[in-house]
This record gives structure tokens, sequence and C-alpha cells, in this order.
């Protein structure tokens, strides 16, 4: 039972930590577009 929760915390975790990484990608990305159209 608590190998369960673990497991789904870190999942969780995890998929977080991921979505803020790619917002911050996405962010950059956007950004230099923004740069390189001016």
């Amino acid at each position: 039972m608590l190998k369960i929760l673990y497991l789904i915390l870190v999942k969780r975790y995890y998929l977080f930590t991921f979505n803020k990484k790619q917002k911050k990608i996405h962010f950059s990305k956007t950004l230099f577009k923004f740069l390189f159209s001016l």
C-alpha cells in the first residue's frame, strides 16, 4: 500500500517538474521567435 502511494507521488512529482521544464523551453522558443522576427 505504501509503495503504491510512494510511486504515485514520485510520478506526479516527475510530471510536475517535466511540465515546468517544457513551459520554460516553450517560453524561450517563443521569445527567440519574437526577437528573431523584429
